[in-house]
């Protein structure tokens, strides 16, 4: 049996980006992502997105985490909106 479509199967990680903060304390949701701090690497982003959820709730007494973690997100690493590129891909 063939599967045509298992070639564009393609693994990738997703990572926990949280934006960074100000020299004054504040949440700079909109800097661009590549200067968010990766955190976590997952294989899958329903797992990234749960563990998400999970820090949010852990952090529900501390406002100014609080704020950076509803700012996060989960991205893949391929994606062209951090402004880097795979190892061995042309640009």
């Amino acid at each position: 049996m063939r599967f045509p479509y298992a070639a564009a199967l393609t693994l990738s990680l997703w990572y926990m980006l949280m934006p960074p903060i100000s020299k004054g304390g504040r949440v700079e949701a909109n800097a661009p992502l590549r200067q968010w701090q990766r955190g976590l690497a997952f294989s899958i982003k329903g797992s990234c997105m749960a563990e998400l959820a999970t820090e949010i709730g852990r952090a529900a007494n501390d406002p100014r985490n609080l704020s950076r973690l509803k700012s996060s997100i989960c991205i893949a690493e391929d994606d062209p909106r951090l402004g880097t590129a795979k190892p061995g891909a042309s640009r």
